[in-house]
């Protein structure tokens, strides 16, 4: 069961809401206290739990599909007793440790598990647009840090931090749909990837266009207060901007492309963040 830890957690995914939920974090409050431990640990597990859930409620499709085929679950090496008593462990203790934090950060664990796992998992087998639903989810380790350091969940600085995120995600799951669009329609996933990307892929640059604007109200708001940053922060926006509008981003160089700018994006606000508290 060990070994079978790592797929079922989907480190990748775990790391990115740890990071998302670290900039949120010091963007509020740029300070290393034991809050911030909580509600990164707290992040952390409920990426786990949370997928790892949605890993459970999918092992049927997940058989059909060559890249989801040989995930724990799927492929029988890990049972569910032993797949509920990890998911049901990582989402307890993440509550217990983001409860130590804010009320409010217990009302972002709740909005995950319920828009995740109980909306956006059983809409994928009934619609292309259950995305707009789950990247709503994807789209809460900012606010989640943010709330966990004691911020409001109405300040427009959060909901820019995870405007980002979501208007991110969305192209990106479109992207990677594209990628494997043949083994959805295999395994009876409703898809629309083609569509989307006909006539030079207007809706998808829109979405990307969208992203790069939502990067460029970062400083605007006052998120970045160091001023080589917030350049930074403006010309990667920009180009972000041009590059989806153009079409930049197609073939996986352009999707590495695009994932590597949000996480890029997330380190400098922490960078600045850092760079207050010193």
């Amino acid at each position: 069961m060990i070994r079978d830890l790592p797929a079922l957690v989907r480190p990748r995914l775990c790391f990115l809401a740890v990071v998302a939920a670290l900039a949120g974090y010091v963007c509020f409050k740029p300070v290393a206290d034991s809050g911030l431990a909580c509600a990164l640990a707290g992040a952390l597990l409920l990426a786990a739990g949370s997928g790892a859930l949605n890993q459970l409620q999918e092992r049927a499709t997940d058989r059909l599909m060559a890249r989801t085929a040989s995930r724990p679950l799927a492929s029988g090496r890990l049972g569910v007793p032993q797949a509920l008593v990890f998911i049901v462990t990582s989402l307890c203790l993440s509550l217990a440790l983001l409860a130590q934090t804010d009320i409010s950060a217990v009302a972002v664990w709740a909005v995950v598990l319920l828009v995740y796992n109980g909306l956006y998992t059983p809409l994928k087998r009934r619609t292309p647009f259950a995305i707009l639903a789950g990247g709503i989810a994807g789209a809460m380790p900012p606010l989640l840090g943010w709330c966990a350091a004691g911020g409001e969940p109405s300040d427009c600085r959060a909901l820019a931090l995870s405007g980002m995120l979501y208007l991110w995600q969305v192209p990106h799951f479109w992207m990677l749909v594209r990628r494997h669009e043949g083994e959805y329609r295999a395994a009876g996933l409703p898809v629309f990837a083609g569509r989307l990307w006909g006539r030079s892929g207007f809706v998808v640059s829109i979405w990307l266009a969208c992203y790069g604007l939502s990067v460029l109200l970062l400083p605007a708001l006052g998120l970045v207060s160091t001023r080589w940053l917030g350049f930074v922060l403006v010309g990667v926006g920009a180009s972000v901007m041009s590059v989806g509008l153009l079409g930049g981003f197609r073939g996986p160089s352009g999707f590495q492309a695009l994932n590597a700018s949000l996480l890029f994006l997330l380190c400098t606000l922490i960078v600045d963040a850092a760079s207050r508290a010193v």
